[in-house]
C-alpha cells in the first residue's frame, strides 16, 4: 500500500507547480477537438461531441507527458511559455484554416504543403493572410498568451481554492484520472494503426477502411478530433494510399500492356451518369409524394427508361463506392479494388472513345490530388489512367451540375463511332441548398409540401422541412440535367445507365440528417443510405437495333442488384459480352446472373438485415 500511495504522488507531482500549464498546453494543441463546443453547442454526439472528447483526451495525455518533463527540468517558467508559444501559435492556425478555408491539417493539407511550391506559397500568403482580416487572429493569439501569463502567475492562489474544499480536490483528481485513462485507450487505437500500417499489411488491416468507413468516418469526424491525432493518421492514410495506388496502377499497366480485343466495338454510345447522394426514399419515380423526378417520370412513361426496383450500393462513401464501382471486383465475393482491372480502361482498349467529366474533382489541377476527396482523385486520374485510357477530361469542375452539362453538351465530340461516356454529378451532395440555383424556378418545393409529403414524421421543425425541401429540390434539379443528357443522345444509338454513388438520410431513419457510418445497420438505415434509384434509358434507335438487350433489360428489372458489379451491365450494354473481362454471372441482365451476397457498411449482409422487418 505503501508502494502504491508513493506510486500515486510520484505521478501527481508535476502537476503540483505545472497544472495551469498542464490544462493550457493540452487544450492549445488539441485545436479542433477545443473548437467544437464553441462551434457545434448543439450538435450531435457521433460527429462532433464524441471525436472532439476523445482529441481532449489523447491531448491531455501528450500535455501531461510534456508536463513531466518541464518538472523534471526544474519547472523554469521561460520554458513552459516557450512552449505555450508554440501550442498557441498551432492553435490559431488551426482556428484560421477551419473558420476561414473550411478544413484542418488532414490528408489534402499535407499533400498541399509537400506539392505547394514558393510562388504558390507567396501567393497563398498574399491572398489570405495579408488581409485586415488576419489581424482577428493575432490579437487571438496574443489575448491567448496573455491570459496564461496571467493564470500562471496566480496559480498559487488558484491552488488554495481548488484546496478549500474536500470535494473540489477530489473531483480535479477524479477527473484527472478519468480523462488520463481514457486518453490512453484511445492513443493505444491509433497506435495500432499506425503498427499496422508499418508492417505494410494492407489487407489485413484494411487500413484505407478503418480510416473511412470504421466505427466513425474519420474523414469526416477526424476533423473534430485533436492536431496530433489527425496529422497522425493523416500519415498513415497517404501511406496506404500511395501503397493500394502503386499496387493498383501496376496492374492496370500488366492490362495495357497485355491486352488483346476479343470483340471489334458496335457503333454506338454508351453513357454512365453517376450520381450523388440521391437517396431512393425521395424519388418520385419510387413513389414519393412529391414530384422530384418528373422528367423521368415521362421518358419512363415513353418506354424508354427501365427502371430497377431492387439495387443497393456496397458503401455511403462516394471514394469507396467509386473505386469499387469502376472496378471490376465483387465485394460480395471479398474481391478487393486494387486487384482488378478499371473497366472504363477495358472499354478503351477495346475500340472505344472514352470520355471523363467529374463535376467533383479538378483533375488538371496540379495540386489535383488534394482536394476533399483526395484518395477518388488519386484513383480517377492516376497517370495510366490519364495517359492510356481517357481520350477525354472535363475542364474544371463548375458551381452547378447545370453549367457543367452545358460544357459536356456544347464541347463533347464524337471523335470515333464507339463512345462511351462517364459523368460524375455533384448532385445532391452535402448541403442540398448550394447544390442547384435559388431562383423561383428551382425553389419549387416549400415547408409545405414537405408537411404533405411527410405526415408520418413527427417533431420535424420548420429548420428540418426546409433542409428536406432542399434536398427535393435539388433532385428535381438534378432530374433535369439527366433529362438534358438524355436529350442529346435521343436521336442517337445510345444507351445511358444512371445511379447514385449512395443514398442520404434526409430525417428518414429518425430526426437526423446525413450520411452515418454505425457498427450496426438497421433496417431503416440500409433503405436511407444503401438503397439507391437505378434506371436504364435506351433511345429508340438502339432499341431497334438491340432488341435482345432491350429485353433482357426488361427481364433484369426486379432482380436483386448491388452496383460494385455494374461494369458488366455496361459491358452488356455494349454489347462487349465476348470480351474475356465480361461475367455473365455478375450481369443482371443475363439469363445466368447469380447475385452475390449484397454486402453494405463492410459486414452487413443486406438482405439478412432487410428480411421481415417491414420497412420495405
Amino acid at each position: 500500500m505503501t508502494f502504491i500511495f508513493k506510486l500515486w504522488k510520484a505521478f501527481l507531482c508535476p502537476l503540483r507547480l505545472n497544472w495551469i500549464f498542464f490544462i493550457a498546453f493540452g487544450l492549445l494543441i488539441a485545436g479542433n477537438a477545443t473548437l467544437v463546443p464553441v462551434r457545434f453547442p448543439h450538435g450531435g454526439w457521433y460527429y462532433y461531441w464524441g471525436p472532439a472528447l476523445e482529441g481532449l483526451a489523447r491531448s491531455m495525455v501528450l500535455s501531461y507527458l510534456v508536463t513531466a518533463v518541464v518538472n523534471f527540468c526544474g519547472s523554469p517558467r521561460w520554458l513552459k511559455m516557450l512552449l505555450c508559444l508554440i501550442a498557441a501559435l498551432v492553435f490559431t492556425v488551426t482556428t484560421y484554416m477551419i473558420l476561414e478555408l473550411g478544413r484542418t491539417f488532414s490528408p489534402d493539407v499535407i499533400l498541399l504543403l509537400v506539392e505547394t511550391t514558393s510562388t504558390e506559397s507567396g501567393e497563398f500568403l498574399r491572398q489570405y493572410l495579408g488581409t485586415p482580416h488576419t489581424l482577428w487572429y493575432l490579437l487571438m493569439f496574443i489575448a491567448i498568451m496573455a491570459f496564461i501569463v496571467f493564470a500562471e502567475r496566480r496559480q498559487s492562489l488558484l491552488s488554495e481554492k481548488l484546496k478549500a474544499k474536500t470535494w473540489r480536490k477530489y473531483t480535479c483528481v477524479g477527473l484527472f484520472v478519468f480523462v488520463m485513462a481514457a486518453g490512453v485507450y484511445k492513443i493505444a487505437e491509433t497506435v495500432v494503426l499506425v503498427r499496422a500500417s508499418m508492417k505494410r499489411d494492407v489487407d489485413r488491416a484494411n487500413l484505407m477502411g478503418i480510416l473511412n468507413l470504421g466505427l466513425r468516418d474519420w474523414a469526416v469526424c477526424g476533423q473534430y478530433s485533436d492536431t496530433m491525432t489527425n496529422l497522425c493518421l493523416s500519415a498513415v492514410f497517404l501511406r496506404e494510399l500511395g501503397e493500394s495506388t502503386r499496387r493498383w496502377e501496376e496492374l492496370q499497366k500488366e492490362i495495357v500492356a497485355t491486352y488483346k480485343p476479343e470483340v471489334r466495338p458496335d457503333s454506338l454510345s454508351v453513357v454512365f451518369v453517376l450520381g450523388e447522394s440521391h437517396s431512393k426514399i425521395h424519388s418520385s419515380l419510387y413513389a414519393y409524394p412529391l414530384p422530384t423526378n418528373l422528367q423521368m417520370e415521362k421518358e419512363k412513361e415513353r418506354g424508354n427508361l427501365f427502371l430497377f426496383q431492387d439495387v443497393v450500393t456496397p458503401y455511403c462513401s462516394t471514394t469507396e463506392a467509386i473505386k469499387n464501382l469502376l472496378s471490376l471486383n465483387s465485394v460480395g465475393d471479398g474481391e478487393s479494388w486494387q486487384y482488378s482491372a478499371c473497366f472504363p480502361l477495358v472499354f478503351k482498349l477495346s475500340g472505344f472513345n472514352v470520355q471523363l467529366w467529374d463535376n467533383q474533382n479538378d483533375l488538371f489541377n496540379v495540386g489535383r490530388k488534394a482536394g476533399w476527396d483526395i484518395d477518388i482523385a488519386n484513383f480517377m486520374a492516376a497517370d495510366v489512367m490519364k495517359k492510356k485510357c481517357y481520350d477525354f477530361i472535363s475542364p474544371h469542375p463548375c458551381r452547378y451540375d447545370g453549367e457543367f452539362i452545358e460544357g459536356y453538351l456544347k464541347d463533347y465530340s464524337t471523335r470515333s463511332a464507339s463512345n462511351f461516356s462517364f459523368i460524375h454529378l455533384y448532385g445532391q451532395h452535402i448541403m442540398a441548398s448550394s447544390r442547384f440555383p435559388q431562383t423561383p424556378e428551382w425553389l419549387y418545393f416549400k415547408s409545405a409540401d414537405v408537411d404533405k409529403a411527410r405526415k408520418k414524421t413527427p417533431g420535424l421543425t420548420e429548420t428540418m422541412k426546409a433542409d428536406i425541401a432542399s434536398y427535393d429540390n435539388a433532385t428535381r434539379y438534378n432530374d433535369h440535367q439527366l433529362a438534358r443528357i438524355i436529350d442529346f443522345y435521343r436521336d442517337s444509338v445510345a444507351a445511358v445507365l444512371y445511379c447514385p454513388d449512395h443514398g442520404d438520410d434526409i430525417y428518414d431513419s429518425g430526426l437526423v440528417m446525413g450520411r452515418r457510418h454505425i457498427e450496426t445497420t438497421t433496417p431503416a438505415l440500409a433503405k436511407a443510405l444503401y438503397e439507391v434509384p437505378f434506371f436504364i434509358w435506351c433511345s429508340d434507335s438502339y432499341k431497334a437495333r438491340y432488341p435482345e438487350i432491350v429485353e433482357n433489360i426488361q427481364s433484369a428489372v426486379d432482380k436483386p442488384f448491388m452496383t460494385d458489379n455494374i461494369a458488366h451491365i455496361l459491358f452488356h450494354l455494349a454489347n462487349m459480352t465476348g470480351s474475356n473481362y465480361y461475367m455473365a454471372s455478375r450481369d443482371a441482365l443475363s439469363d445466368q446472373y447469380s447475385c452475390p451476397p449484397r454486402i453494405i457498411n463492410r459486414k452487413d449482409d443486406y438482405d439478412a438485415v432487410m428480411a421481415g422487418d417491414g420497412v420495405r
